[in-house]
């Protein structure tokens, strides 16, 4: 790599096995699916960037299906923030939408800041019942419908708009 924006290092990952890589590191939530990643990274000491994609086939946590899950990146040096955006797919249906950034520098924002679209379409949220303690819920489901705008931090979220539930479900 050189401070030549032609000079790129490409990283191509290429059907990685999610629960390959769950036992690897001995993680008690089981993940499963094929991921394809895609990205590159230029100019590391004048104007780092970088770009990737990344998308993971039949997703699911534990035995909980989640469906087809893309995501990308890019960030420059240059600006003041890390660009995400992504979806997902269950059953050739645009389930859920996301796109937004975290402020790396403090600039006009302050740094650590977050600021995320999130757009739902018959989202299917069981999968998240693999990540709460059955202490608390025996079991959460539900298919969600609406907007949501998340800003402020990751230790400080404040989030706003409107969601529809429809079959929803809370075991306690």
């Amino acid at each position: 790599l050189s401070n030549s924006i032609q000079d790129k290092l490409y990283l191509d990952v290429m059907d990685l096995d999610l629960k390959e890589v769950s036992d690897l590191f001995f993680l008690e939530t089981k993940y499963h699916g094929k991921a394809n990643i895609s990205g590159y990274a230029t100019t590391p000491l004048v104007n780092l960037q970088f770009n990737g994609e990344a998308v993971v086939e039949d997703f699911k946590v534990n035995n909980t299906e989640v469906g087809v899950v893309g995501f990308g990146m890019n960030y420059k040096s240059s600006s003041d923030k890390l660009m995400i955006h992504g979806d997902i797919f269950s059953k050739n249906q645009q389930t859920f939408i996301f796109d937004g950034y975290y402020v790396t520098k403090e600039e006009e924002e302050a740094k650590g800041s977050i600021n995320f679209d999130m757009f739902f379409n018959k989202t299917d949220i069981s999968f998240v019942n693999e990540f709460l303690s059955p202490k608390l819920f025996k079991k959460l489901g539900a298919k969600l419908n609406g907007e949501l705008k998340l800003k402020g931090t990751f230790n400080e979220p404040v989030l706003t708009g409107k969601l529809n539930v429809e079959d929803g479900i809370i075991n306690l």
